[in-house]
């Protein structure tokens, strides 16, 4: 729907003349492109006549916008990019431009990969068995159902002439709005198909039972597409379901004709309809304005709309919605719904601390076992489209006494775990339970994440659309050496002074009779556990805040083949202990220590170069990771350097809230203009903007 011979017949059919293309140019070329209109004295929207499903944006990103603004004619507060996909574009994703973002409509699709018998078997027993009883009840009434492919262009006029009889028979002909209503609508689909056809684009699928046509579906294909424009069904058939069993074989006719595809329904789907997909994402409406003054009002007027002058369309708004998403409160130690633990398992890709087996751990011993520590599983029909990790009680004093994120001063990454296509929009039913169940609590943090990850900004688009005040913040800064080649390699290229140190130790302690170890294996943990301890015990750090946490961090990466646990001893007494992870190609390090009596033999050095070592030409890792801190020594061993930021998020429906907003606002304006405040954590947080 996007293809210019669909979007020239929309204009063509549909278009009066205000239509402006903008084209975005650089050096190398066009950049992006999309078809708006104006809306109002300061507003243009995009061109989304009924007929399309998708509106003609051919954008990457928020970044490209605000160029617009200058180029369009007259004065433009605000601009409406409406149904955009966001497969398509990021353009739901926070940029330079203050935006909104709002849920059109949910969006199926089935993979047309491992063949349809792969996917019938995956449906539900109740889909499965409801198409056995409807294909049984034709049967008994004498009909035998069967499908009709029609592919030649010679052939497509009439097929689309039959569905638009069929449809103006039933209750969209009643309505006047069935395709063969408006003559320029039934125009639109004929030349549309039959120019389709012509390079073998298009089909028309439809269900006959003897010389009755009892239900017609419109296919448009390109692109490794294959989306269902039309469908109708005779609606008095329909105590056989013509429509559903159409369906049925349209997907299997589908899987055999176009196997590798996507097919796509590009409709507000309901769960019913939800349970034939294995795929979903939202449509969304993105709302971008030309200052943040114009953002704020039409922020106020959608909460007013929804909370104050319209409480009652509001409340149905939500009803609607709850049918199509359910979230599920679940304790952080129990058992998960496979869908939900598969979303887990995904993000522990990026990072091990993402893992349902993290926030379990974290939950046990840092959460101390409380029913604050929860997952929120946000789902539409059976599929999941967001895991949230959350601490809901500030009670929770070693979490950090902060309500947000599932995180404290163990985690070095926090993020949701997130389907393919959720945006921000999506995470709407969690944050608004949420806020429900922790009392409306002024102020929510997320910390530590990653700015440049997805989670960090569909997170902070959720926030954003749930009503929050959203800033970011200085978490960290976070060394790390993308691996290069072996340790031999990597050694070369450090400073002479390390490689004279690493050198000289290591030989001084060989003479004193030192070994090092590198723990691997569950059985050994008890012990080596045990000389960590001693170790960190007689070191420089405060005592470990939770005991418990870091035994059983130690024995569960252990069980999981991650555990790197190095000791250096001296004769039978250790000196120095690290705590590396080795998990899906990345060496994390995540604690060390070593005791000060024998620091001069600087046996942490000395250890750092051995699971360096290891890391590289045994375990083969893509990164080595320092995880959290600017300390001067890092430097030496990385390369590399990243920041890690935090959200926190104002309830702009409390007092304290807004009271918090303005505040971090307002110091955020201070800080632009006297940058002696920037750039550090302590300028951050004498601004007010870290907890």
């Amino acid at each position: 729907m996007l293809d210019s011979r669909f979007v020239e017949g929309l204009l063509r059919r549909f278009g009066d003349g205000r239509q402006h293309l903008c084209v975005l140019e650089a050096r190398e070329g066009v950049r992006g492109m999309c078809i708006l209109q104006r809306g109002g004295l300061s507003l243009w929207n995009s061109f989304v006549p009924s007929q399309a499903q998708v509106g003609p944006t051919l954008l990457r990103s928020s970044g490209q916008l605000p160029g617009l603004f200058g180029a369009l004619p007259g004065p433009v507060n605000a601009i409406e990019l409406l149904c955009h996909d966001p497969r398509y574009g990021d353009l739901h994703m926070p940029g330079p431009s203050p935006m909104s973002c709002m849920r059109h409509a949910v969006t199926m699709s089935i993979a047309l990969e491992g063949g349809f018998d792969a996917y019938w078997a995956a449906r539900s027993k109740k889909l499965r068995d409801n198409l056995r009883r409807y294909q049984r009840r034709a049967e008994s009434d004498g009909a035998v159902p069967q499908a009709r492919w029609i592919v030649d262009a010679s052939a497509m006029a009439q097929a689309v002439e039959r569905y638009a009889a069929l449809e103006g028979r039933g209750w969209k002909g009643a309505q006047g709005t069935a395709l063969g209503s408006d003559p320029a609508q039934l125009a639109f689909y004929r030349d549309l198909l039959v120019e389709a056809a012509g390079s073998g684009a298009a089909a028309a699928v439809e269900l006959w039972v003897g010389g009755h046509l009892a239900a017609s579906r419109l296919l448009l294909t390109g692109g490794g597409i294959v989306v269902a424009l039309k469908t109708t069904h005779d609606e008095n058939l329909r105590e056989w379901a013509p429509g559903r069993l159409l369906l049925r074989d349209m997907i299997q006719g589908a899987f055999e004709r176009w196997p590798g595809h996507s097919l796509e329904f590009y409709t507000n789907a309901s769960p019913d309809q939800l349970s034939w997909a294995d795929a979903q994402r939202s449509i969304v409406h993105v709302s971008v304005y030309s200052d943040r003054w114009r953002a704020g009002l039409a922020s106020l007027r959608r909460t007013w709309r929804e909370r104050g002058g319209n409480q009652a369309a509001a409340h149905a708004e939500g009803a609607d919605a709850d049918n199509v998403d359910r979230v599920e409160w679940v304790g952080a130690e129990a058992h998960l719904p496979q869908p939900a633990a598969q979303l887990l398992a995904q993000a522990e890709l990026e990072h091990f601390q993402f893992g349902r087996e993290w926030y379990a751990l974290f939950a046990r011993t840092v959460a101390a076992g409380s029913d604050q520590a929860v997952l929120a599983v946000a789902s539409r029909a059976s599929l999941p489209v967001a895991v949230l990790p959350l601490n809901l009680s500030p009670a929770l004093a070693r979490l950090g006494g902060n309500v947000g994120g599932l995180a404290n001063y163990y985690s070095a990454r926090y993020g949701p775990a997130l389907a393919a296509d959720t945006i921000g929009v999506d995470l709407l039913p969690a944050l608004d339970q949420m806020r429900a169940r922790t009392g409306a609590a002024p102020e929510l943090h997320f910390a530590p994440m990653a700015p440049e990850s997805r989670g960090y900004h569909v997170l902070r688009s959720g926030l954003a659309a749930a009503g929050y005040a959203v800033h970011d913040y200085f978490a960290h800064g976070n060394w790390y050496l993308p691996v290069r080649g072996t340790w031999s390699d990597y050694l070369a290229s450090r400073p002479g002074a390390l490689r004279s140190t690493i050198a000289r130790m290591s030989r001084r302690i060989a003479a004193q009779g030192g070994r090092i170890e590198i723990v691997t294996a569950a059985d050994e943990v008890p012990r080596a556990a045990a000389a960590y301890e001693r170790v960190y015990a007689r070191s420089w750090k405060r005592a470990e805040p939770v005991p418990a946490f870091m035994r059983e961090l130690m024995a569960w990466t252990a069980g999981r083949g991650w555990l790197r646990l190095g000791l250096v001893w001296v004769g039978e007494v250790p000196v120095a202990a690290q705590v590396w992870i080795v998990a899906h190609g990345r060496a994390a390090i995540y604690k060390l220590a070593y005791d000060e009596a024998w620091g001069h033999l600087a046996p942490g050095t000395v250890l750092s170069a051995q699971l360096m070592e290891h890391a590289m030409d045994v375990d083969r890792v893509h990164e080595v990771d320092y995880l959290v801190g600017d300390d001067p020594y890092k430097r030496d061993w990385m390369t590399h350097r990243r920041e890690r930021r935090g959200l926190v998020a104002y309830d702009l429906s409390t007092w304290r809230g807004r009271w918090l907003a303005a505040r971090a606002t307002a110091t955020g304006w201070l800080r632009a203009r006297w940058p002696v405040a920037r750039g550090t954590e302590r300028g951050l947080r004498d601004a007010g903007a870290v907890r």
